[in-house]
């Protein structure tokens, strides 16, 4: 007899929860960076953006295979256009490019029930 998968399970299997915490930890240091004025590093922002930047590339690499893997992307969306909140960007990696995932796994998903 299987034990069914919780939802934290199913979202892990997809490995975006080491990916996302990391990536929510590099968002506070942003912002911790962004809001010492006085102690401001452009340097560390800018090591602190590439890490933060790379951790989205990495999250919108992987299919979401279930809705917990969606949320993360999700949440990943949300941090991208929090760093660019006018949504300027539109490379690889950015809010629109996550967004663009998120409908791409929306569908695949959809495609593999019916």
């Amino acid at each position: 007899m299987t034990t069914p998968k919780t939802s934290a399970a199913a979202g892990n299997e997809d490995g975006f929860f080491p990916l996302l915490h990391d990536l929510e930890r590099a968002h506070e240091v942003r912002l911790q960076i962004q809001s010492s004025s006085l102690d401001y590093e452009e340097a560390a922002d800018d090591a602190n953006y590439e890490l933060h930047w790379s951790l989205r590339e990495r999250i919108d690499a992987v299919p979401a295979r279930s809705i917990e893997g969606l949320k993360v992307k999700a949440r990943a969306a949300e941090l991208a256009l929090a760093s660019d909140p006018d949504a300027e960007c539109d490379g690889c990696n950015s809010f629109v490019s996550q967004s663009q995932s998120i409908i791409r796994d929306i569908h695949a998903l959809s495609a593999h029930r019916i």
